[in-house]
């Protein structure tokens, strides 16, 4: 996957498994955003395929954060949770209002923030 921050190319191969290379609807990334206040900060949303019911499409979320202007992401997710945290609805909108408040939004009404010492 390639995402474009100002006309650079920046990079993120193999973070997360592709269930199925031949659909351009398994692996989805949504938005990307860079904080207004710093710009090596950044983070990217998305979703994962993980099935269908009926012929619904089921997602699972995913966020990645940058802290060196999208040279490299570290997928965001809780180290205990069972599935890496990761059992939330697909992401589809950012909204970075600087380095320390992050709004996504995502499928189902799912609201995150990110927000840290508050």
């Amino acid at each position: 996957v390639v995402v474009l921050k100002h006309g650079r190319a920046l990079a993120l191969e193999g973070a997360v498994a592709n269930p199925d290379p031949t659909s351009p609807l398994s692996l989805v990334y949504t938005d990307v955003q860079f904080a207004p206040d710093d710009e090596t900060k950044g983070w990217l949303i998305g979703g994962q395929l993980l099935g269908f019911v009926g012929s619904v499409p089921q997602y699972r979320g995913l966020i990645f954060e940058t802290r060196d202007g999208g040279a490299t992401w570290t997928r965001q997710g809780v180290r205990e949770a069972e599935d890496f945290g990761a059992l939330f609805p697909r992401m589809n909108r950012l909204d970075v209002l600087s380095a320390n408040s992050v709004w996504a939004v995502g499928n189902g009404g799912a609201v995150i923030t990110y927000q840290p010492g508050q």
